[in-house]
Parts: structure tokens; sequence; C-alpha cells
């Protein structure tokens, strides 16, 4: 059934929807709610912190991108350009008025900082961000009184053969990082 071009009589107030070409506002609202109704949710699928996670890459990226699309678009130029011969004739205009040094120093250095450019937004280092935090609440067997940590501490340490001097140091660093 296919739905005819809107018509002076498609806006009329008549609720006569029984004709053929007479399609009402509501009836048209009505095919448009039930299709909706059909579809599925999207947005139930992908929490919003997904969202602006893939649009924060975006925003990110976009500068990069648009570098590697001028380049390119550069590159294609220069391309049809040397396909056409336009090119070569530039290059021998550069010759007969002497200043081809100046134009080969332009090139390069529009190739190197072209590439220097890409490299700086390629090779940085992307961000690290915490996945997940959660803090381990021990058992009370593991509770420990500082006496007899200190007694372990000195034992390992004895056991290690480090002189006095150096236990003295390490139990007082021990100590400290402890009552911090």
């Amino acid at each position: 059934m296919s739905i005819p071009p809107a018509g002076q009589q498609d806006y009329s107030g008549s609720d006569d929807s029984s004709s053929e070409g007479n399609y009402s506002p509501s009836r048209r609202h009505d095919f448009v709610r039930r299709t909706l109704s059909s579809l599925p949710d999207f947005r139930a699928d992908v929490g919003f912190k997904y969202v602006r996670m893939g649009y924060r890459i975006v925003c990110r990226n976009m500068f990069a991108v648009a570098v590697l699309v001028g380049v390119a678009s550069i590159g294609m130029k220069l391309l049809s350009m040397a396909e056409t011969g336009e090119l070569s004739n530039l290059w021998f205009t550069a010759v007969r008025t002497h200043i081809q040094l100046s134009m080969l120093h332009t090139i390069c250095y529009s190739m190197a900082l072209s590439f220097g450019l890409a490299a700086y937004i390629f090779a940085r280092k992307t961000p690290v961000y915490m996945v997940d935090f959660t803090v381990l609440e021990p058992p009370k067997s593991w509770k420990m009184n500082l006496k007899r940590l200190e007694e372990i501490a000195l034992f390992r340490w004895k056991k290690r053969g480090l002189k006095r001097g150096k236990i003295e140091e390490l139990m007082h660093f021990m100590m400290e990082k402890i009552h911090k």
C-alpha cells in the first residue's frame, strides 16, 4: 500500500478515513508510533559513559586525523599535477628563472614538517586510567602489633647478615613510614 503525496484534503478536519486517497494525520501518527515502538531501544544497550568516552577519543584524535587528511590531499594534488605535467612545467620554470634551489628547499621543509608533525601526533603516549579500585579488608587473624613487626624485621635483617647501623637505619625508616 503506497501513501499518496500530501494534498489539501490530507489536512482537512474530516475523519472519513474509509476512502483510499485520504490519510488523516492521526493515522500517520499511529503508523509512526507503531513503527517506533517496534524498534529496539538502543539507549538501553549502550551506557552513556561509553558514548562520552567515544566522543572524547574522537575529539582527542581530530587534529591527527585533520593533519593526515591534509597531507593526503596535498599528496593527491601533487600526484594529479605530476600526471598532467604541471609539476614538470613548474620545475622547468623554476630552472629557467634560477629559483630551483629555493623551490627544492620549500619542498624538503614541507615534507620534513609534515612527517615530523605526524610522528609527534602518532607517537605520543596514551594516558593510563585506573580501571578499578578495591581495598582488601584482611581477616582478624592477620592483625599484628608493632612490637611483633619489629621482631620479624630484626630477625630477617640479621639473617641476611646486615650490620647493626644499617639495621637501625632500616628500622627507623620503616617506623617512619608506618606512622605517617
